[in-house]
């Protein structure tokens, strides 16, 4: 009965530059199911590309090979990669083991590419079948040339093929190792139809069942031939799916991943730098000023919102555009205010120099004088009571102002006269070391009609940080190291509550300005300095209220300045005086990210290039045991995800701690360390679709090139 059915089978290699070259010329024969068919002739008259070509490594020209009925023609791509996989098995001349791998795995490969889950038994029975039992765990480098053909041999035959093609299987070997090849091909013939192409005749005629001599491309003679008649082509059965495993694949791409050791080291320093560095401009791009205020309202322990009033001129015809100092403002804008942010309470800071159209210089103290004799004041009065210290969880030590002149001073006030002492009029300073200690002294601030003396009843606990700004509180300070907490401590001073003095109820409106300012004073409406609220409700109503200045302006008036309410303190301090280093940051991360992106791609594509010019043989011989071209591509993936996630973890270790760095180096002397860059789940997704993408692009180009090349010129080293 006739298995395989060729018909006028021509194949020419054409390579561009060069003669054409025919290989196979009109070759028509038939085989059958069974038994040891020799082909012969010398080199070059077509033998080896008769066999490629039945293998499905090599394409044909014009004719056709029929196959159990099936027409080569109408083979698809994956129709051929299952006729490698499971009509043939191949006895190469150089055996094509897998040196690396031992001797049960390269035979095992051949039945894991038919997803057997029983491989193990089979390998064990084709050992036993080539008298290789117990080399299983061997090195194939270290068997001998007879070993490694018996090896071949027993890969070629453990997944049971119809066809066995064996190419010169003995030409490598001594002569009685080929005799003992020979006769071991010959035992298999029984039951499988081989074909061996060999040009040693004396072995033809004394295995052979058939021998059939080609030149020049052409059958010039068959020792038995069967007739050619036409051969009715049959519809494939469909058998069940195969191809690698994932996890042998996993295993193969991690060998394939070290191949190329320079390069690999050369490609993930590259690529670890710039996977960090998009992971780092992503952390910028993400840098949000409100969000960041919100951050660092928690990191300083800011105890309450401040909220005041301030301009903008917009002077567009000159190119000019100008921040303004804090304005006061007026009870009409205070309720306008409250209905801008959401707080439980409000409280007024008033200003104490109503006759000045910006914020005065404050109250002065003649009792808290400075080291160069100069007197420290009062920002601003507040007026409160029970409620005020529990609303805002601050701590009273001492009583309550009962009437207008008993006045209670803030903790930081308090810390003035611990470090410059309490200096009656005329008198000589007293050291202050204790709340009792100042609790009880009158102090005499000036006012616009001299001075009035006030009792100090109380010491309050605004909860103000001290471990923050114990660096710059009534000391001179480097600014060149603490500048930003500085300005932020001057900001807490001038428009919060350390430096404000805490009265009765009712203190400004009817005893300040009623009595104790002039007659042009007493109309004045602008007497607010700043707003003071406790902070509730989480991060989301911290944002919200450092926003606060996009929900409200007013309209240009006559003199182009429009103005708005913001959030002040010692967090918006900090951030905004590192605004324009962050989007500068912001912009060079950006394009340094992009630049290196492409410049890691090319290295990956460097490597990887690298990996499949090193491999080529061991793919080719995959491709020759019926792996696919999916199984190879999964092949190169595993070992590039293997990378790839290697890379990602790395570059997610090393982007966070670079963000610490930057966050470090941009508030060094703030004490407490602001929060300007933080690396979160966005980072690492940011981070890995880049390194993904930069890796991909450099895997598909070199491992498509491969796989557009045919198993043959792969295996030979053409491609």
């Amino acid at each position: 009965m006739k298995y395989v059915s060729i018909r006028e089978l021509n194949k020419t290699y054409r390579e561009k530059g060069c003669t054409d070259v025919p290989a196979l010329r009109g070759v028509s024969f038939d085989l059958p199911e069974k038994g040891m068919v020799f082909i012969l002739g010398k080199s070059g008259c077509g033998k080896s590309t008769l066999l490629n070509v039945l293998g499905g490594l090599d394409n044909f020209d014009g004719g056709d090979v029929i196959i159990d009925g099936r027409s080569m023609k109408d083979f698809s791509a994956k129709d051929t990669d299952r006729h490698r996989n499971e009509k043939v098995g191949f006895v190469f001349q150089e055996n094509n083991l897998l040196d690396e791998y031992t001797v049960e795995r390269n035979v095992g490969l051949a039945v894991e590419l038919q997803s057997e889950k029983d491989g193990g038994d089979l390998v064990a029975a084709a050992l036993k079948s080539v008298d290789l039992e117990g080399f299983g765990g061997r090195k194939c480098n270290r068997l001998s040339g007879g070993q490694k053909q018996r090896v071949a041999i027993a890969r070629a035959i453990v997944k049971k093929p119809e066809i066995l093609l064996c190419d010169e299987p003995t030409g490598a070997l001594d002569s009685d190792t080929g005799e003992e090849i020979f006769n071991l091909l010959k035992n298999i013939s029984n039951n499988t139809l081989v074909i061996v192409v060999s040009h040693d005749r004396e072995s033809a005629e004394k295995y052979g069942d058939r021998v059939i001599e080609l030149k020049d491309g052409q059958v010039i003679s068959d020792s038995a031939p069967i007739e050619v008649t036409p051969v009715e082509s049959k519809p494939e059965v469909q058998k069940k799916s195969c191809g690698l495993p994932a996890k042998r694949a996993f295993n193969i791409g991690a060998g394939f991943l070290i191949a190329r050791p320079v390069r690999l080291a050369l490609c993930i320093i590259i690529c670890l730098l710039t996977f960090t560095c998009v992971g780092v401009s992503d952390s910028f791009a993400s840098y949000n000023r409100e969000k960041t205020i919100a951050d660092n309202l928690v990191k300083y322990e800011t105890p309450y919102y401040i909220f005041t009033q301030t301009s903008v001129y917009d002077l567009a015809d000159l190119g000019v555009e100008f921040g303004y100092t804090k304005n006061i403002f007026n009870e009409t804008e205070y309720e306008r205010l409250k209905t801008l942010v959401k707080c439980d309470r409000y409280d007024i800071v008033y200003d104490f120099s109503l006759n000045s159209t910006f914020g005065g210089a404050g109250y002065h103290i003649e009792e808290l004088r400075d080291k160069r004799g100069e007197t420290l004041f009062f920002h601003g009065v507040t007026e409160f009571d029970e409620t005020y210290v529990s609303d805002y969880g601050f701590t009273l030590y001492g009583e309550y102002p009962h009437n207008y002149s008993e006045i209670v001073i803030p903790d930081y006030m308090f810390e003035g006269f611990k470090t410059y002492g309490y200096t009656p009029k005329d008198g000589t300073a007293q050291t202050i070391s204790s709340y009792n200690e100042i609790i009880g002294k009158t102090i005499s601030p000036a006012h616009g009609n001299g001075y009035r003396t006030y009792k100090i009843v109380g010491v309050l606990d605004t909860n103000v940080n001290k471990n923050v700004y114990d660096r710059v509180m009534y000391k001179k300070y480097d600014a060149n190291k603490y500048d930003a907490i500085g300005m932020a401590n001057a900001v807490m001073t001038r428009y919060g509550l350390q430096s404000v003095m805490f009265t009765a109820k009712g203190f400004y409106r009817n005893y300040y300005v009623s009595e104790l300012l002039g007659e042009e004073c007493k109309e004045t409406d602008d007497c607010i300095k700043s707003v003071i609220s406790p902070i509730t409700g989480g991060k989301k109503a911290m944002v919200e209220a450092a926003r606060i200045h996009e929900r409200y302006h007013t309209e240009l008036n006559a003199d182009n300045r429009y103005d708005y309410f913001m959030l002040t303190g010692d967090a918006q301090e900090i951030v905004d005086y590192e605004d324009d280093t962050m989007n500068l940051c912001k912009t060079i991360f950006f394009y340094t990210a992009l630049g290196t992106s492409v410049i890691s791609a090319l290295f990956v594509l460097y490597y990887v290039s690298g990996v499949v010019t090193e491999k080529k043989r061991q793919v080719g011989i995959l491709r020759s045991l019926g792996a696919s071209k999916g199984d190879i591509f999964k092949i190169f993936a595993a070992q590039n995800g293997i990378f790839a996630g290697g890379l990602i973890a790395l570059a997610t270790v090393f982007s966070a701690v670079t963000d610490v760095i930057i966050n470090s180096y941009l508030t060094k002397g703030y004490v407490a360390k602001a929060v300007f860059l933080s690396f979160s789940i966005r980072q690492f997704a940011v981070l890995a679709a880049v390194a993904i993408l930069a890796i991909a692009v450099g895997v598909i180009i070199p491992v498509m090139k491969i796989l557009r090349a045919k198993p043959v010129d792969i295996i030979s080293g053409r491609k």
